[in-house]
């Protein structure tokens, strides 16, 4: 409904419609505004200074717009609707203390709460997110109980958190962040190996698409490892830069020291008697 041609309205009532618009921009002159039971969503008031009665309940009013810079010369204030939660006006500790005709999650504010949470973010399993919401409010909550500028991390899955974000005489706003903590790739560096000196051995890796050996081993090329206990680490990351890690050790055991004995001669007919030493 848009009566914003009369100027010259002062009062204007229009209780128990179906009315879901209200346009009062150009009636400067309005001194008292009834409005109850209807279908209201928005109302702007910010045109009407000369408002002495306000009674707009029972609506679906989610947006309210009072700075008419006069709030003071309101003498009546009666504002009911579940959907409401801030209203917009000069003096938020003045209305607070005066206009108490309102539901409880209602609040008053200067300016209108604007929160923001930040982008959705995708990062590896075992990394961290830092939650850093900011906006125009005075203090920041989210939802999953961490506080505002702290790091966050979690299992691998996808995570919606919320941020609200409340201005000084309760008025708030909410955002959210959608979170995925990724799977890390399942590198396998092969089973672990036991084998003599001198001989040599492939070591193969699986699980990811980019893979690699430390100790300059190249993957699937044969080496021929020293003696002792060894181990190698693979490296792997896959398509989402995501990485992890696995271990093969190889054990790979000195070759005896046999000892078959000095030469020496001997006649046809005389007898001799070998005695290696050195392994069992």
């Amino acid at each position: 409904m848009d009566v914003s041609t009369n100027e010259d309205l002062l009062e204007f009532g229009c209780d128990e419609n179906q009315i879901s618009s209200l346009n009062l921009s150009n009636n400067e002159n309005l001194q008292s505004l009834a409005c109850n039971f209807n279908q209201l969503t928005s109302l702007d008031l910010s045109f009407n200074p000369n408002l002495q009665a306000i009674a707009c309940g029972d609506n679906q009013l989610a947006y309210l717009d009072l700075r008419n810079g006069n709030n003071t010369n309101c003498e009546y204030f009666s504002l009911n609707n579940p959907n409401l939660t801030c209203v917009l006006v000069d003096n938020p500790a003045w209305s607070t203390s005066n206009w108490l005709d309102k539901d409880t999650h209602t609040f008053f504010s200067g300016q209108t709460p604007v929160v923001d949470a930040g982008i959705d973010q995708m990062v590896c399993s075992g990394d961290s997110v830092l939650l850093s919401g900011n906006g125009n409010t005075s203090s920041y909550n989210w939802n999953n109980g961490e506080l505002n500028n702290t790091l966050f991390t979690e299992l691998p899955g996808i995570y919606e958190i919320e941020l609200t974000g409340t201005m000084e005489y309760g008025c708030s706003d909410k955002d959210t962040m959608i979170i995925e903590f990724l799977e890390l790739p399942s590198v396998n560096a092969g089973e672990d190996q036991a084998f003599c000196e001198g001989n040599s051995t492939t070591l193969i890796g699986l699980g990811a698409i980019n893979l690699s050996w430390d100790n300059e081993i190249i993957d699937g090329v044969s080496f021929i490892p020293q003696s002792g206990i060894q181990t190698y680490t693979l490296t792997g990351t896959d398509g989402n830069g995501c990485g992890n890690e696995d271990t093969v050790v190889l054990t790979v055991y000195e070759l005896p020291n046999v000892f078959a004995g000095l030469d020496f001669n001997y006649c046809p007919e005389d007898s001799i008697i070998l005695e290696g030493s050195g392994a069992i």
